[in-house]
């Protein structure tokens, strides 16, 4: 999920548009026309959707696949306090995390 965004065309500055989306469903989105109130330049900016993009911090990607890693860590080694040692190589493959990480934040 990220920040619907657009540029004011005054400032050439990138503004958030109030809207949340989730990137692929936005750009398979219909056309449609809206209006973002703009703080830098105080007016009522009108845009299409072909105009604006979806903001993802790459900073939160970051953190959820740092806690996704811990979690991994700390369930091999309660599984390892149970069962003995757990072979290290039965992790699914990279996309497939990626995948489920979407998928759960």
């Amino acid at each position: 999920m990220g920040v619907v965004m657009i540029k004011c065309p005054g400032t050439g500055q990138d503004i958030p548009t109030g809207m949340k989306a989730d990137r692929e469903r936005f750009r398979c989105s219909p056309v449609f026309f809206a209006r973002t109130f703009c703080s830098i330049c105080q007016a009522d900016h009108e845009w299409f959707a072909r105009e604006a993009w979806v903001h993802e911090p790459e900073e939160k990607w970051r953190m959820h696949e740092a806690a996704f890693a811990l979690q991994s860590a700390q369930s091999r080694r309660a599984a390892q306090s149970v069962n003995g040692p757990v072979a290290v190589g039965r992790s699914l493959p990279a996309s497939s995390c990626a995948a489920a990480l979407r998928a759960h934040w």
